[in-house]
């Protein structure tokens, strides 16, 4: 069980750092996905709430503090989204590939609402543009592409992180 925790951390901590130090990686044409809300989202698929949350609170504390974010930001949404998704996973049957990916369309552009509201609130001279609110909904589009390529990789490996042996 322990080698399951440890993988976890480590994937955990794999995609913060690529979504910290390299936000831009994947980018076309402006829009840019999040893989790391991508992650937390699958993981709290298949996690508890309160684990769930507090896993997404971890991986968005390491994100902001590897890259050039807003402190806290990454912190707040990644654990609103894996509370959210977690909830969701115990009012539905969520267990496909597709519907792993519309759980990450239906929750991507909340994720991104929290942090525009995060912007408005702690960063001074914030202003919202049409550009803004339709990137938005693209990187949310964006990241369920990211998320249907790789959720059978992410899930069979959440599957044997999370499963119980009797």
């Amino acid at each position: 069980m322990t080698a399951k925790i440890l993988l976890g951390l480590l994937i955990s901590i794999f995609a913060s750092l690529l979504e910290g130090r390299y936000p831009y990686l994947f980018t076309i044409a402006d829009v840019t996905p999040n893989i790391a809300l991508v992650w937390v989202i699958i993981l709290s698929l298949r996690t508890p709430v309160g684990v769930a949350t507090v896993i997404g609170f971890a991986v968005g504390l390491l994100t902001d503090m590897w890259g050039e974010h807003n402190l806290g930001s990454h912190s707040l949404v990644f654990s609103v989204v894996c509370f959210m998704a977690s909830s969701l996973k115990d009012r539905f049957y969520i267990h496909s590939i597709w519907a792993g990916g519309l759980a990450v369309v239906l929750i991507s552009p909340i994720g991104f609402a929290i942090d525009i509201v995060f912007r408005f609130i702690f960063v001074p001279g914030f202003t919202l543009t049409f550009w803004g609110v339709l990137l938005v909904f693209l990187r949310a589009i964006y990241n369920a592409v990211i998320a249907l390529v790789l959720y059978p990789l992410l899930d069979g490996t959440i599957k044997w992180l999370t499963e119980r042996r009797a």
